[in-house]
C-alpha cells in the first residue's frame, strides 16, 4: 500500500540514471572526435561545432543528476516521514514491556 505512493519516482531515479550515464558516455566520443577531425585536421569549424555539442550534453547529464537527487530525496524523505508518522502514532500504555 505504501509503495503505490513512491511509483512515479521509483521509476523515474533509474530512468534519469541511464540517461545521465549515457551523456557521460557520450563525452569522450566528442573528445576523440575533435581530436581527430578537428585537431589534426585544423577544422576549428568542427572544433567549434562538438565543443558546443559537448556543453549541451554535459548540460543534460548534469540535469539528470540533478533529478536524480530529486526524485531520491523526495522518496527517502517522505518515506521517512510516513515512517515517523507511524511511530508516533503508537502509544505506549505504560504496562510492562518485557
Amino acid at each position: 500500500a505504501q509503495v503505490k505512493e513512491y511509483k512515479r519516482d521509483s521509476f523515474l531515479t533509474p530512468m534519469f540514471m541511464i540517461l545521465e550515464v549515457i551523456m557521460e558516455m557520450i563525452i569522450p566520443m566528442l573528445m576523440a572526435s575533435i581530436i581527430d577531425r578537428g585537431v589534426t585536421q585544423g577544422d576549428i569549424g568542427h572544433i567549434i561545432k562538438i565543443g558546443i555539442c559537448m556543453v549541451f550534453v554535459a548540460g543534460v547529464g548534469l540535469s539528470a543528476g540533478i533529478c536524480i537527487r530529486k526524485s531520491e530525496e523526495r522518496g527517502v524523505y517522505s518515506r521517512g516521514r510516513d515512517t515517523d508518522h507511524d511511530e508516533a502514532s503508537f502509544h505506549y500504555d505504560g504496562g510492562d514491556v518485557i
